[in-house]
């Protein structure tokens, strides 16, 4: 890659917003897997409809609960994510920082 084209590419970011995913202190409560179930059902609607475009939810046994990629700023993603019925009911807590990327990158099929 020459310095050129770098420049041109880097010239394409967009700022997106990214969602770091932590258990709240009711992630352990009575009800909280089908609260869990809601908040999945959320993200795979943000993510139809375009706002949500890349959602990762962890696989493993660790604090970390997962992470999203928002085509939002974080004012709009604070917004959004205090929607979130998670996030409401403190079953899990998040983070936001702010971030740039390609319009358009994809996760490999």
């Amino acid at each position: 890659m020459t310095d050129d084209q770098f420049t041109a590419l880097r010239a394409t970011a967009k700022r997106y917003t990214v969602v770091i995913l932590t258990p709240g202190p009711n992630r352990t409560m009575p009800g909280a897997d089908a609260i869990i179930y809601r908040h999945g059902m959320r993200n795979a609607a943000l993510h139809l409809d375009g706002r949500m475009p890349v959602v990762c939810p962890s696989v493993d046994d660790t604090a970390f609960r997962g992470v999203a990629i928002l085509d939002a700023t974080v004012e709009q993603a604070t917004s959004i994510m205090d929607g979130d019925p998670a996030i409401q009911a403190e079953v899990l807590a998040y983070e936001l920082h702010p971030v740039r990327s390609f319009p358009g990158s994809t996760l490999p099929g």
